[in-house]
């Protein structure tokens, strides 16, 4: 499969597919981690809505994705993070998510806060 040319609904759908089989971590678990209704996230899957950069995070942290793959579902929608210190806190937890429990939405939302940040969760 060519990851290149992949729209954002087809690696949305093909990484909740592994989380699903690898950890068991269904869609209407996501939705209930992320905040994320059930049918957003199936919109989401078949391309009937676009993304915001906010609801990318909440799915890669809640799918604990590793960060190739935050970073290719970020592309795949046409987010790129800049440094500035909001993606810079993004970012430290997208690469460490995958790794480590701590780095969750609940503490990302903590930090964002901290820095007087809108937080991701609704």
């Amino acid at each position: 499969m060519n990851h290149i040319t992949e729209t954002f609904d087809k690696a949305l759908t093909r990484y909740l597919n592994d989380v699903k089989n690898n950890s068991g971590l269904n869609q209407s678990k996501i939705s209930m981690i992320t905040g994320i209704g059930n049918p957003a996230i199936s919109k989401l899957k078949s391309a009937k809505i676009k993304p915001t950069l906010a609801m990318i995070i909440l799915l890669s942290l809640a799918m604990r994705l590793t960060p190739d793959r935050s970073e290719h579902l970020l592309h795949t929608a046409g987010f790129y993070l800049t440094d500035n210190e909001e993606h810079r806190i993004y970012r430290y937890f997208l690469y460490g998510c995958a790794f480590n429990a701590d780095f969750n939405i609940q503490n990302c939302d903590k930090v964002l806060a901290e820095k007087k940040f809108t937080k991701l969760s609704v």
